[in-house]
Formats: structure tokens, C-alpha cells, sequence
């Protein structure tokens, strides 16, 4: 036989083989079916904390889940100057619960990043620390990464120390550009225009380096790549608070307590006055909010408060609409405990809402929920409380009525005893805003509020919680 009939034989079988092997496997039975590799993770999230404890002092953080079924919670902190610290744990479905921060960072300032894989997880945290001669508690929520821009409206560099602080969630570095506004102008500042916050990491702006004693200033972050969380520490006359960033809305309500005089702050950023319907809601109901009665030009913070004597004691709330530019609002108050010692709590201004929680837990005791409803229906609120003991339905949190443009009180002090206190608040009739005002007395005295974060419509995201990967924000 020839070269060529060897060579033509050789690939006339090697066609057959491969013909015949696939007409095998076209009428073979199907093989069964292979499970992925890599099994989907669960549904969860991240929050992010900016601040979670100063240098020398103690913090801790908070979680409540309000979920079917147990989370695997990370919680990874961002230490000033040092490697990043993390702890891993489950959550009970149902169950609330608080953790220190590690001994390891106890000398230095640091935020934390807490990302969960099932359940539905609400996370704020407080701290106790000295700051410009002010000493307490403060606490605040953490923050979902999100809105391309944020503002903290509560801001001074008058007798005040009042620091930015950026925390980045993500797996890439982040840009920003950071603006201060006031007194009808915004202030960029060349070096803090296109700013690197780390993947995982923070940074830290003092407003009193670019603006000079000026009694009411907002904080403007705007994020060119990645997305930040954010918050103001305020430090003055012996006291501190913490107020995180927010981004600006449409409708905003801000809820306070009358107890030692509330202040509040609100501020537009844009190139058109806010027409703002600013309104104040008490138990007597519903008033005018003269700071924003004329709208709201751009780039002014307007700060004021109301009267005492033309509301009853408790709980008191400013709301603002605008169908132009939209409206940050926050919140300032003093409580006063046993002795005569004080310390200011503070609120950010949120959306109001049908569904929205909060989580609060040692030190503080004293605890008292504030609800408001801005709309014009009555409102019918019924309160879900999951403890470190598990999940309850009180009583006397279960239908609670909020008439239209009105506020209510209701006592958590017994509730969780010493523990932590998560609050899941359902409304039939109107959304409702909230917060937790608690007041601890160890290590020192201290007042503080916890805004409670509204449930609107987010993107799932799926989080492997293996301390070896981080998650995108």
C-alpha cells in the first residue's frame, strides 16, 4: 500500500471513531446532573461604620437580626496605622447581640466593616471617649455603601472640633472630592479634591484646617470611583456626637427629644433653592419650622429650634419636602441625668418609611423609642423586638397609633435589661420615622441616639463570609 492509502485509511478511522462517539452520546441517557463548584452564597450584605472608637477608649458594635434564618457575620476593623483586625461569628435568627473591640486596637482610633451572609441584619455601634475637652457616649447607626454623594449637615468650627471621617467598604481604592458648605458658598478646597480613601480603609479631615470659625458648616463628599460611608465627630464644652453622613432627599424627617432643647440643622446643596415645606411634629401635633418657611437657598445650613413652651415635653421632629433640590436634615439635644450631668445625643435626617429598625445595646439603659408620622394619615405602628433572649411581639408595642403630624414615646428600659435591643417598626397607614434615645451610665455618663434605618429597595448582594476574601460595596 502506497504513503497516500496509508495515510487516507488512517483518517477515514479516526473520522468514524469521532462519528460514532457522538452518536453515542446523542442517544445515551442524560448523565446527572454535576452541582456547581462553587456552591451560591446567601444573600446578605455590608455595612460600614466610619467610626467605631477613638485611641484609648472602648467601642463596640451592635447587630440585631431580624431574619428566618442564622447569619455569618464578619466584622473586619479598619485600626489607624495598623493592620486590619477581624472577627467572625453567628447571629441567631431573631436574636440581637453586641461585641467589644479587640484589645488589640485599644490604643488607636479605628472603624469596622461588618459584611453578613443570611438573615437581615441592622448594625450600629457606640463609643465613649474625650475629644477637645468633651467627654461621653456617642452612636449612631452604620451605613449601607450607596448614594454617589453624602452630606453631614451638623457641622461648626466655632468653639467646635468637628471632624470628617471616610470609610471605604470595597475592594478598590475610592476618589472623592470633598466640599464644605456655608454661609451661602461652597468651599473646595484643592487638596481635597480628588482624595484616595484606600480599599478598606479611612481617611480623616479636620474642617477647621479649611474653614475658620464659622458657627454652622455641612460636610460634602462626592465620590468620582467606589463608594464611601461617612460620619462627623463633634467635640465641644464637655460634650461629643456622632452624626453620620446621609444623602440628600426629597422628604427628610429628623426626630429629636424636648427634654434639654433640641437644635436642628438642614441644608441643600444644589444650584436652586430647596422649596421646602418644613413642618415640626410634637404630640400636639403638627407646627411651622421657621428656619425653612421662606425655602432653603443653596449651600446655606440653617440651624434653629423650637420653642419650648409651644410643644408639650417628648418627643419633637422637624420634616422637610422639596421638589427642587433636595434636603439633608440632622438633629442635636441635651439630656440631662441624675446630678445635673448632661451629654448631647444627635439624629440624622432619613426617609420616612413602612418598615425600619434599629439596634441598641450596652452600656446604655434608659432606653426610649421616638416615632414620628409626617403624612397626613394616621399611622398604625406595630413593634417587633428581637433580644439576646430571642424574638417578641410586647403588647404594648403591637398597634401603636401615630395620628398625622405627630409624635409618640414608648419605653425599651425593660426589655433587654442589660442586653441589646433590636426594634423592627411596621406601619399601616403612612410611613414613620424613628430613633432610640438611651443614656448609659458606665464607663461614664452618657446620652446618644440611634436613628432607626429605613427599609428601602437595594440591590441583593451575595457574601462569601471567609475572612480570606473581602466583598464588593
Amino acid at each position: 500500500m502506497t504513503p497516500f492509502l496509508k495515510r487516507w485509511g488512517l483518517a477515514l478511522t479516526i473520522v468514524v471513531a469521532i462519528t460514532g462517539a457522538a452518536l453515542t452520546d446523542r442517544f445515551a441517557p442524560a448523565s446527572p446532573h454535576l452541582p456547581a463548584t462553587d456552591p451560591p452564597a446567601s444573600p446578605g450584605g455590608a455595612w460600614g461604620c466610619p467610626f467605631v472608637k477613638a485611641a484609648g477608649s472602648p467601642g463596640w458594635i451592635h447587630l440585631a437580626n431580624f431574619g428566618d434564618e442564622a447569619s455569618r457575620v464578619r466584622v473586619t476593623y479598619i485600626p489607624d496605622r495598623r493592620e486590619p483586625v477581624t472577627q467572625a461569628f453567628e447571629l441567631g435568627a431573631g436574636r440581637a447581640g453586641t461585641i467589644g473591640t479587640p484589645p488589640a486596637i485599644r490604643g488607636v482610633g479605628a472603624g469596622a466593616i461588618v459584611e453578613y451572609a443570611g438573615g437581615d441584619v441592622v448594625v450600629s455601634r457606640s463609643a465613649f471617649l474625650t475629644a477637645n475637652g468633651g467627654t461621653g457616649g456617642a452612636a449612631a447607626s452604620c451605613a449601607r455603601p450607596g448614594p454617589q454623594a453624602v452630606v453631614v449637615p451638623e457641622g461648626s468650627t466655632l468653639r467646635v472640633e468637628t471632624t470628617l471621617v471616610l470609610l471605604n467598604p470595597g475592594t478598590s481604592d475610592a476618589v472623592v472630592d470633598v466640599s464644605l458648605v456655608f454661609d451661602g458658598q461652597e468651599l473646595r478646597p484643592e487638596s481635597l479634591r480628588g482624595r484616595v480613601v484606600p480599599a478598606r480603609g479611612r481617611l480623616t479631615i479636620r474642617e477647621g484646617d479649611f474653614a475658620f470659625d464659622e458657627p454652622a458648616v455641612a460636610g460634602v463628599i462626592r465620590a468620582r470611583s467606589g463608594r464611601i460611608v461617612a460620619d462627623a465627630l463633634l467635640a465641644t464644652n464637655g460634650l461629643v456626637d456622632l452624626v453620620p453622613a446621609v444623602g440628600a432627599q426629597t422628604e427628610s424627617v429628623v426626630v429629636a427629644h424636648t427634654a434639654g432643647g433640641a437644635i436642628f440643622t438642614a441644608v441643600t446643596v444644589g444650584d436652586v433653592d430647596a422649596l421646602a415645606d418644613g413642618r415640626s411634629l410634637s404630640r400636639a401635633g403638627q407646627g411651622v419650622f421657621e428656619p425653612l418657611a421662606g425655602g432653603l437657598p443653596p449651600n446655606t445650613p440653617r440651624v434653629g429650634g423650637i420653642p419650648e413652651n409651644s410643644i408639650p415635653p417628648g418627643p419633637i421632629a422637624v420634616a422637610a419636602s422639596s421638589s427642587t433640590s433636595p434636603v439633608a436634615l440632622s438633629a442635636r439635644w441635651r439630656v440631662v441625668g441624675r446630678g445635673g450631668v448632661s451629654d448631647q445625643a444627635a439624629g440624622s435626617g432619613v426617609p420616612p418609611a413602612l418598615r425600619t429598625a434599629a439596634v441598641v445595646g450596652p452600656p446604655a439603659s434608659e432606653l426610649r423609642l421616638l416615632i414620628a408620622n409626617p403624612a397626613q394619615q394616621d399611622a398604625s405602628v406595630s413593634v417587633v423586638v428581637v433580644t439576646e433572649a430571642g424574638r417578641s411581639t410586647p403588647a404594648a408595642l403591637q398597634r401603636v397609633s401615630v395620628e398625622a403630624g405627630s409624635t409618640v414615646e414608648l419605653s425599651l428600659s425593660d426589655l433587654g435589661g442589660s442586653g441589646s435591643v433590636g426594634v423592627l417598626l411596621r406601619a399601616v397607614g403612612a410611613p414613620v420615622a424613628a430613633a432610640i434615645q438611651a443614656v448609659a451610665v458606665r464607663p461614664s455618663f452618657g446620652a446618644y441616639a440611634i436613628t432607626a434605618v429605613p427599609d428601602l429597595p437595594r440591590p441583593p448582594v451575595g457574601v462569601d463570609p471567609d475572612p480570606r476574601a473581602g466583598v464588593p460595596a
